[in-house]
């Protein structure tokens, strides 16, 4: 060997056997080739004796020390090369392997794994040679009401997924999505969720889950989908008290009614292969170490049989935060024994060791949980050679195309609901009018993606079409006059002028406004649900504006926003949630008529004095002294707009072709038949 010689590789995530170098006989230089990629490495000698970066201990070379084992042979069950595999490893590498960064086990050809990537409604990383599609924030595809749509998107999601893993970009488990129930309109995270209903979250849940796992190939899993955040989760810090802290009190009818359906359709329906509990007490107990939940509910009620992921740090919070166990080897022991299998963090990495040596977990303990996590790698095809594993092959080529742009542009335009339109005739505009667009999201491009985004762009946002930038593609730049008027939160003012003079130079003001992630957000609630800043203010000063020109005012938020002024005075009111990358030009079409609205609410829109009738911590769905309720199910007050509300531009009539006969309690009931139509 020369002297002095280093070797140093810098693998992918995830394809990285190292951690090993092997010296080994061989009669001229040898090249080994990492069993994922096409990264190699290669050392000779001239005494005959070469240097193997890690690849000999790999289950698909032939002279690998390792091949003679049963878990590399792919003839036999999955569960019993499982048990093979596990049932080799010390205490010390179980747990290892039980966190989100899992280091290398090369003397079992164990990859470097990252459990951890997400996907909330489009890969969650950086460009390869193409860029993933942002698709609408969740709360936007609530409101489309189209499962098959979902799945759709779903399955174009992971086909990209696939392909940037194979472009070493990503990893193959991915945390989405978050099925929990929209229950307030305070909460940060309501962009993330689908509404307000358990049948509508449960639906969506089986229709994304399906669509991520669901492959060309019954031998291997295309990807491992998470629902998230397994359960009664849906505060993060609010007047104090923080999602690390919070006990959520939840009687068995909410448990059962509300909190609980989606979670059942979505392992037992949606087949998910992993669920992650939450940071909050469930009736005093930390979900992460709630065995009723995770045991008694989940795996024998509901028939769950993929692994248990806490969400990061949630161990930790176990003792640190909700102070249920006194030592940080007693949580680990506590969550483990109750079923979370895998650590979003380090504390199984650095205390489950010392929990076995204490007496506090036993090695069953551990390998039930590695059964249920290695099962999964297994299925991903991990340890299969991967020349007939179809996702193994997916080309850069299926990222970013433009049919996922064009769902994408679909999803966009079937979530936008119309809630106002005056007299049914303001809206669609007339492409010869000349429009007024103003407001602080009239220029929004990354205020579209929502958030837990990837980055659509090889550069910053430059692909993404705004809304102002669409209406002028629609209508020619000439027809538009823009002037922002307004920051989202800000108080402001000097932009009042020329958003006033844009107006009075046109027909008709669309006006592009809402909230954005510095207003909602995880980690952060709203103490109020109505538009921030000075953005009503400057609505008015465009209404009364003379002479009077019609008002048009398009919401971008997740959480649902009380806009009462726009309501009673606006001639129109569009609600866009956060649409994505193709949202600036389904705002367009809808405006201009080349869209027919129908989307539809999936969450009740209140007044905006709801705040201050319920406590955010009060986990209660019906009505009680101090308490309207919650929902549509159970709010007891007059909504601002209804669950399910959403007109559009056609008008429907409904007749009876033949008028039925008063129907008698002694006779049968007649037969008469009716007819509708529809214009528009």
């Amino acid at each position: 060997m020369n002297e002095g010689l280093c070797l140093q590789a810098s693998p992918a995530w995830g394809s990285y056997t190292g951690g090993l170098i092997v010296l080994g006989p061989c009669s001229s230089a040898a090249t080994w080739t990492w069993p994922q990629g096409s990264k190699q490495i290669s050392a000779s000698s001239p005494s005959g004796y070469c240097l193997d970066g890690g690849s000999f201990y790999t289950c698909d070379q032939p002279r690998s020390p390792i091949a003679k084992y049963a878990y590399c042979n792919t003839s036999l069950p999955v569960m019993q090369r499982v048990v093979d595999l596990v049932d080799r490893l010390t205490v010390d590498q179980m747990a290892s392997q039980m966190g989100n960064t899992a280091p290398a086990i090369a003397q079992y050809g164990i990859p470097e794994y990252e459990w951890w990537t997400e996907a909330l409604h489009g890969v969650m990383s950086g460009c390869g040679v193409n860029c993933p599609v942002s698709f609408p924030a969740p709360s936007a595809l609530g409101a489309s009401f189209n499962m098959s749509l979902i799945y759709e998107m779903a399955q174009a999601i992971s086909t990209e997924a696939r392909a940037l893993h194979n472009e070493d970009i990503t990893g193959l488990d991915y945390w989405t999505p978050n099925i929990n129930i929209n229950r307030d309109p305070r909460w940060g995270r309501n962009q993330e969720v689908p509404g307000e209903d358990p049948y509508l979250t449960s639906q969506y849940a089986i229709h994304f889950v399906r669509g991520m796992q669901d492959g060309v190939d019954p031998r291997y899993a295309k990807l491992v989908t998470t629902c998230k955040h397994y359960a009664a989760y849906s505060l993060e810090n609010w007047h104090g008290m923080d999602r690390h802290h919070f006990n959520a009190i939840v009687d068995d009818y909410d448990l059962v009614n509300t909190y609980l359906p989606s979670w059942h359709a979505c392992v037992n329906t949606g087949r998910a292969r992993s669920i992650m509990c939450s940071y909050n007490e469930v009736n005093g107990i930390p979900s992460c170490a709630n065995k009723f939940l995770l045991n008694d509910v989940l795996r024998k009620e509901f028939s769950f049989d993929g692994y248990v992921v806490s969400d990061c740090g949630a161990i930790d919070d176990i003792v640190s935060t909700h102070k249920y166990t006194s030592t940080p080897e007693n949580a680990t022991a506590v969550a483990l024994k109750a079923g979370t299998d895998l650590n979003c963090g380090t504390m199984y990495q650095q205390y489950l060791p010392g929990a076995y040596k204490q007496g506090l977990v036993t090695m069953s303990d551990l390998r039930m949980a590695m059964y249920r996590l290695f099962k999964q790698r297994f299925e991903l095809g991990m340890y299969d050679p991967i020349a007939d594993q179809p996702y193994a092959h997916f080309p850069p080529s299926v990222v970013g195309t433009p049919a996922h742009q064009d769902i994408a542009l679909r999803a966009a335009r079937e979530s936008i609901v119309l809630l106002k339109n005056f007299d049914n005739t303001l809206l669609p505009l007339p492409k010869d009018a000349v429009v007024a667009v103003i407001g602080p999201n009239a220029d929004a491009t990354e205020t579209m993606l929502s958030n837990y985004h990837g980055q659509p762009c090889h550069k910053g946002y430059e692909c993404i079409v705004s809304p102002v930038d669409a209406i002028a593609q629609k209508i020619s730049k000439s027809r538009v006059n823009y002037a922002p008027g307004c920051t989202i939160k800000g108080t402001e003012k000097s932009g009042f002028a020329a958003a006033l003079s844009a107006a009075s130079k046109s027909d008709v003001t669309v006006f592009i406004g809402g909230i954005d992630n510095s207003i909602e957000r995880e980690t952060l609630d709203r103490y109020n649900i109505t538009l921030p800043g000075v953005q009503t203010e400057l609505l008015q000063l465009l209404y009364q504006q003379q002479p009077h020109k019609p008002v048009v005012l398009v919401l971008m938020n997740g959480g649902s926003l009380s806009v009462q002024w726009a309501k009673n005075n606006a001639e129109a009111v569009v609600e866009a949630w956060y649409p994505g990358m193709m949202g600036g030009l389904a705002i367009a079409d809808v405006l201009f008529g080349d869209y027919n609205p129908g989307g539809k609410l999936p969450v009740t829109i209140y007044s905006e004095d709801y705040v201050n009738a319920i406590s955010l911590e009060n986990m209660n769905m019906r009505p009680s002294a101090g308490s309207p309720g919650r929902t549509y199910r159970y709010f007891n007050g007059q909504p601002m707009w209804e669950f399910g509300f959403g007109l559009s531009y056609t008008t429907f009539k409904t007749e009876w072709q033949s008028e039925p006969a008063p129907v008698s309690k002694h006779e049968p009931h007649s037969q008469a038949s009716s007819s509708s139509g529809s214009s528009g």
